[in-house]
């Protein structure tokens, strides 16, 4: 879930992973799957490699499986997880396409085709049957999930001149008509769906539009997640990365962004900072979890407004007289008990 902040007011965005995922899905000639690749989410090509790692960075909880690997043959990134693919499948109605994917070894030059294609058990040895999907009718069920698809698919295939924002896909005139649907559906404008007339193969599909101001933030957002997920600790970058990661924690009008920001943070007197002003509970929470300075601590345990701030910071708390303090005045019966096992 993502917290949009507003004019110093909090508004509550919703962020649907899964339809995010949905949107960054080549759909060139449809999504096509066999057995011997159950396991592949999707392929994406080298530019793309940052968003695969955001990718299973917010997957790898629900799906421990999840990973990408390099494929040389076809100079890919590789996003795998069975319960992923599957997830995903469910979108789509699939059709056999009549025809197979060779999966053996062997280079396939070498091979008597004519034998194998008379002989079925030879045939299912040598090749899977494929089969060929297309995006279901009526997948969406609210704007939440609209604006997360979106974001998905801007997030790959998107990009903005002149003003003028735009969706490119190749042989994908099912997708590209979906995504060109759901913009209507938020309100944006000047939506047109443009199919290339000269560059045949392959064609080109285009679609062209005005977002609505909550969906730009959604495209804001996820590009700073993406940025922010591939932060290295290198030594040569570490101090630059560092500091970057301060300015952000201090400063981004989003919760989920900050709280990505102060995961990776080190810097004690930033944690500090944030610790003791930052309006979201669950982002003082993790500032306090990797806090080492006693005084910020002690500051926290005897003022925080949250109960389980308050009972973290006191966890950590080695000072006497600041446990005493709240062995006797916190107001929550839990963090006086905590505080009264800590004293000596």
């Amino acid at each position: 879930m993502f917290v949009l902040l507003s004019n110093g007011q909090s508004k509550q965005v919703k962020v649907n992973n899964d339809f995010f995922l949905l949107g960054t899905l080549d759909d060139y000639m449809g999504r096509v799957t066999y057995k011997h690749i159950a396991n592949r989410v999707d392929a994406y090509y080298p530019n793309d490699e940052l968003l695969v790692i955001y990718i299973c960075s917010i997957f790898k909880e629900q799906y421990p499986d999840v990973m990408y690997k390099s494929n040389d043959n076809s100079n890919r990134f590789l996003l795998q997880s069975t319960a992923l693919a599957q997830k995903m499948n469910d979108f789509y109605d699939f059709k056999s396409t009549g025809l197979g994917a060779y999966i053996g070894k062997a280079d396939i030059k070498t091979l008597r085709l004519d034998t194998i294609l008379k002989n079925k058990s030879l045939f299912n040895t040598y090749f899977d049957s494929t089969y060929n999907g297309t995006l279901k009718k009526y997948i969406f069920k609210n704007d939440v999930e609209r604006l997360s698809f979106m974001a998905g698919a801007y997030q790959r295939f998107g990009g903005v001149k002149d003003s003028v924002y735009s969706i490119t896909m190749y042989n994908s005139s099912r997708k590209a008509n979906v995504i060109a649907e759901q913009l209507r559906e938020l309100k944006c404008t000047n939506v047109s769906y443009v199919v290339n007339t000269e560059l045949y193969i392959p064609c080109r599909d285009a679609v062209y539009f005005t977002p609505t101001d909550e969906l730009k933030r959604y495209f804001e957002v996820i590009n700073q997640k993406v940025a922010l997920a591939n932060v290295s600790d290198t030594k040569s970058n570490k101090f630059e990365n560092q500091s970057t990661l301060s300015t952000v924690a201090l400063n981004d009008s989003d919760v989920d962004v900050r709280k990505l920001a102060v995961s990776k943070l080190t810097i004690q007197s930033t944690l500090s900072t944030v610790a003791l002003n930052d309006s979201d509970s669950e982002v003082r929470k993790l500032a306090v979890s990797k806090l080492t300075i006693q005084s910020t601590l002690s500051t926290v345990a005897l003022n925080d407004s949250d109960v389980e701030v308050r009972k973290l910071a006191v966890s950590k708390l080695t000072i006497q007289s600041t446990l005493s303090t709240v062995a006797l005045n916190d107001k929550d019966s839990e963090v006086r008990k905590l505080a009264l096992k800590l004293l000596k």
